[in-house]
């Protein structure tokens, strides 16, 4: 802990000032028999954390009123259009069979609620600041017009310089979010009718600036290179200067990452809901959204040392590497910029009946969500040298041209314009025919069509659409295809005695490609993609404690993915984006325990042990040079994705106005790469803090982010796709490339209520 956490610390407790988590992140999930506190993110402050069920990531599912928050984050990113804020007015989690029946997709997904207003007054602000710079301050207001008319309006405003200075800019997030909705409400308690409009601008810089490099020791732990301490030093250039080649038109863009990262997005959403007197109950949310998106993303290659102007291990190399007029000599890092941007519009409406009885609790629903999209990726290539604020290396070429980008689109420019469409029947039913029984069962299919055009060919230097390449010109080809889906889930409780039950439940689903899989260089394959989870266990409970234990089974296929893989040859730049089919399989156990033994005291535990594994994954990539990558991860451990899991969250309770909490998440060994020759070593993420309700108006927090100040890397390292496991040794003490944990972080937050 260095002088100025001490500083910032001391002057918060010197004021009676509390470490706490604000109310509008500490939202519980119920379902399932599990709490989880889903926005504490040690890798993104403004995202919800990612709950594993053994599959890799996908999107973070995140729904407000029902609906899709975006509809794809390939491109329109969740968090330039939501945060957890005080527009809010409930948040929790849906469980993966009540997902696959409602979306179609089988994941823990967020799920909030609009604060719509009430006829009194009110209001709330909340005012967060951290010891970095960052402020953050959302206020929300609502009250009555006239005659059952109410309103709700909030404010979202986000300042975030982030850890560390960029030098070209101010913010790694700037981020302003406002809400309008005006509800009529129906006499009679019999529901509502609301409009709401919802604008966005965002500017996440944060997503170039995610990486760095680091030394990897060879043994799962890795060593901060010095003077670039990992996630408080930045690793972009002073000047922030970009260049990238347009791949929709050839024309040469220049600037800064900033320029390239703005997203601006609005949308009106329209929502009914309405009592019968049978007790059936009408839901229909429809909304419209239109964003232009953009942000910008660097990656990396391999880290290579240069000496004297020319790389090491190299003989004969056409390309001296310059730094200002003389010949550098040192580390040398890769890196591939990525400029994403495009158009969306949504048009996304479900609509439901539902029944509430003593015996069955139904639901009947239709969703309609179409999904207009016009996308582009463009990719560059340069040079940089290792260390704090790098300095780009200039190539001068055997034929006397200089250069700092190049490769223009040669490393996964992406393109594809067109839509998406789901027509989606969904029914399901919980059936309680005694005190002892609940059985859950529900099933959806879903008309899939996806349409539009992309660029299958194979990327060369300077790419883009009109280019002509051994005498072909470049231009868009159609696809589309015509699918049908569908998911069934059941689940089973039964009570075998006043404390004990058996639990079980089946979910299964059939996909497609979406359309960002027809954006590399040929089409996806458009066979089913089969995912199916299967779960059994016991629940015990008692009048201080719950306890759920369940064995799991998750398998899917066909799973789609592109990746960058390097030229293994000496000396070679040469990237190649490749996509892979390939299935997955997980088997796990995971015990879950709720524990009030006091009044004063709560405990959460969390226990997952899984062992999540390639299957079929084999394909051999073909570089220019005749260099051949082969790859075969069968039965190998999926990347990223640990086996052990452990959540242990203790709360305390001290007198009526303060309380203290923590959030301890262990992750086991994760690998690296996709042979399990580079892995890291486990790691606890950790949260903790002391709410202080001065009165029944004002609450004061400071919450503290990774109070142990673990450092490392996490994630996958690039540019080691093709590193065998013998090879590994080759690698102890070897400079490398990676994500990087995210550093300690205090936070002092203020909720008035009014």
């Amino acid at each position: 802990m260095n002088f100025k956490h001490i500083i910032f610390m001391s002057a918060f407790l010197s004021c009676f000032i509390s470490l706490g988590q604000t109310e509008s992140t500490k939202d519980k999930e119920k379902g399932d028999g599990e709490d989880r506190n889903i926005m504490l993110n040690a890798s993104d402050s403004n995202k919800p954390r990612e709950i594993q069920i053994g599959l890799p990531s996908e999107d973070v599912c995140v729904y407000e009123n029902g609906l899709p928050v975006v509809y794809s984050s390939s491109l329109h990113n969740v968090s330039t259009h939501w945060r957890s804020d005080v527009s809010l007015g409930k948040m929790g989690v849906m469980n993966p069979t009540e997902s696959a029946i409602l979306t179609g997709n089988i994941a823990y997904s967020v799920d909030s609620y609009t604060e719509l207003g009430t006829k009194e007054f009110k209001g709330k602000l909340h005012y967060l600041v951290n010891h970095y710079g960052q402020q953050q301050f959302d206020l929300n207001l609502s009250g009555q017009l006239y005659n059952n008319w109410v309103y709700s309006g909030s404010v979202y405003q986000n300042f975030d310089p982030g850890a560390f200075d960029l030098k070209f800019t101010d913010y790694q997030d700037r981020t302003q979010i406002y809400k309008f909705g005006l509800t009529k409400l129906f006499n009679n308690n019999k529901g509502h009718l609301s409009f709401i409009y919802h604008y966005s601008k965002s500017k996440p810089v944060a997503n170039a600036a995610a990486e760095a490099s680091f030394i990897y020791k060879g043994d799962g732990e890795v060593e901060e290179i010095p003077g670039l301490s990992l996630g408080t030093t930045s690793y972009l250039s002073s000047d922030g200067k970009i260049e990238y080649v347009d791949v929709r038109n050839g024309k040469l863009i220049q600037g800064q990452y900033d320029d390239f990262c703005n997203t601006e997005a609005n949308e009106g959403t329209v929502m009914l809901d309405y009592n019968f007197d049978s007790g059936i109950k009408w839901s229909t949310r429809a909304k419209y959204m239109m964003a232009d998106a953009a942000f910008y993303a660097v990656g990396g290659t391999a880290i290579s040392q240069v000496k004297n102007g020319q790389e090491v291990g190299t003989s004969g190399s056409a390309v001296t590497f310059y730094q200002g007029n003389e010949k550098y000599t040192g580390q040398k890092q890769g890196r591939i910029g990525y400029s994403h941007d495009g158009t969306v519009k949504n048009l996304l409406a479900t609509t439901e009946l539902s029944y509430n009885g003593d015996v069955h609790d139904i639901r009947l629903g239709i969703n309609e969500w179409y999904y207009d999209v016009d996308y582009a990726s463009s990719t560059t290539r340069y040079d940089q040298v290792v260390s704090p604020h790098p300095e780009m290396l200039t190539r001068n070429l055997s034929s006397g041209n200089s250069q700092v980008f190049y490769d223009y689109n040669l490393g996964g420019s992406e393109y594809y314009k067109g839509y998406e469409n789901k027509l989606a029947l969904y029914f399901s039913d919980t059936w309680k025919p005694n005190n002892r029984l609940s059985w859950y069962y529900g099933m959806r299919g879903e008309y899939y069509r996806v349409a539009g055009e992309n660029l299958p060919y194979s990327r060369v230097n300077g790419f883009h659409i009109g280019q002509e390449v051994d005498g072909k010109i470049i231009k868009p080809k159609n696809f589309e295809g015509n699918y049908f889906n569908y998911a069934i889930a059941t689940s089973i409780q039964y009570r075998l005695s006043r404390s004990l039950s058996a639990l079980g439940d089946f979910t299964y689903a059939t996909r497609r490609p979406a359309i960002q899989d027809y954006a590399g260089t040929s089409n996806p394959n458009d066979q089913q993609i089969k995912i199916s989870l299967v779960r059994g266990g016991l629940f015990y409970h008692n009048n201080w404690m719950n306890i759920t234990s369940m064995l799991s089974c998750i398998q899917k296929s066909n799973n789609y993915k592109r990746l960058n893989i390097n030229n293994p040859a000496p000396g070679s730049t040469e990237v190649q984006a490749a996509a892979f089919n390939y299935d997955i399989r997980t088997v796990g156990w995971t015990t879950n325990i709720e524990a009030d033994p006091t009044k004063w005291f709560h405990l959460h535990f969390l226990l997952t042990l899984q062992n999540p594994t390639y299957q079929k994954y084999e394909s051999t990539v073909h570089f220019n040079d005749g260099t051949e990558g082969h790859i075969n991860a069968t039965d190998n451990f999926v990347t990223e994705i640990p086996r052990t899991l452990i959540e242990i969250d203790p709360s305390f309770n001290i007198g009526k106005k303060m309380s203290l909490w923590s959030s301890f998440r262990y992750y086991g060994k994760t690998y690296a790469n996709l042979s399990n020759a580079l892995y890291f070593n486990s790691h606890w993420e950790t949260f903790a803090g002391i709410k202080y309700q001065a009165n029944k108006n004002v609450a004061l927090n400071m919450n503290v982010v990774n109070f142990l100040d673990q450092t490392g890397a996490k994630g996958t390292i690039s540019g080691s796709e093709l590193i065998k496991k013998d090879e590994a040794y080759k690698y102890n003490n070897h400079w490398m490339y990676g994500r990087y944990m995210r550093p300690m972080t205090y936070e002092l937050s203020v909720v008035v209520n009014f």
